[in-house]
């Protein structure tokens, strides 16, 4: 009769083997992580462009029907209107405002990043308020003479590192909080678009 011998595994191939997969994924993990980020980086800014022109159809179109100029008071107005006229927006982009909406859906990240309007912002070192109330047929109405939004990712560092801003002029800004940051306690204080490390967007 033949003796069949069964060859195993050394214990150093085992280990050579568990080493090569350990360099594989601390290579490839970052660089994943990395080419995830700057996807999202690039889909908030789309979001933010369509955010730019949805609001200039709104105010151009006068979405309120009040007879005043005025753009969206808030990304949910861009998203819910009266009188069964088109969405502006994706209902997911409104969903991504981390104060909540006027429909108590909860909050949730679009591709990766929150998004929300600001109250007030700051070009050459003059703050302007975006919203004021202004009389139309006899009723005191907030209209948004201005309007500013800002994206920032859920989460530093893992699914984006840049946060970005816009307003009615078409500038686009881009910072590095350095950290995460909570848009919540930020947005209800303005933004500083011209200070405070905010740069063009494509300045290095």
């Amino acid at each position: 009769m033949f003796s069949r011998q069964q060859k195993a595994f050394t214990l150093i191939e085992l280990m050579v083997v568990l080493c090569i997969i350990a360099i594989i994924i601390c290579i490839g993990v970052p660089m994943l992580l990395a080419a995830r980020m700057a996807a999202n980086e690039i889909a908030a800014i789309a979001a933010v462009k369509n955010i730019q022109e949805a609001q200039t159809l709104f105010q151009r179109s006068d979405y309120y029907q009040i007879g005043a100029v005025t753009y969206a008071n808030f990304l949910d107005d861009l998203c819910v209107l009266p009188h069964n006229v088109p969405q502006l927006i994706a209902p997911n982009l409104a969903l991504s405002r981390p104060q909540g909406n006027w429909w108590g859906a909860p909050p949730e990240p679009y591709q990766g990043y929150f998004f929300s309007e600001v109250s007030s912002y700051c070009t050459n070192n003059v703050w302007a308020p975006v919203s004021t109330s202004v009389p139309v047929h006899g009723v005191s109405v907030l209209v948004a003479q201005r309007y500013g939004v800002i994206a920032a990712p859920a989460s530093y560092l893992v699914t984006g590192r840049m946060m970005f801003a816009g307003d009615d002029n078409g500038g686009l800004w881009k910072i590095d909080p350095q950290g995460d940051y909570d848009l919540t306690q930020h947005l209800p204080l303005g933004i500083n678009i011209k200070g405070n490390g905010w740069m063009d967007y494509g300045q290095d």
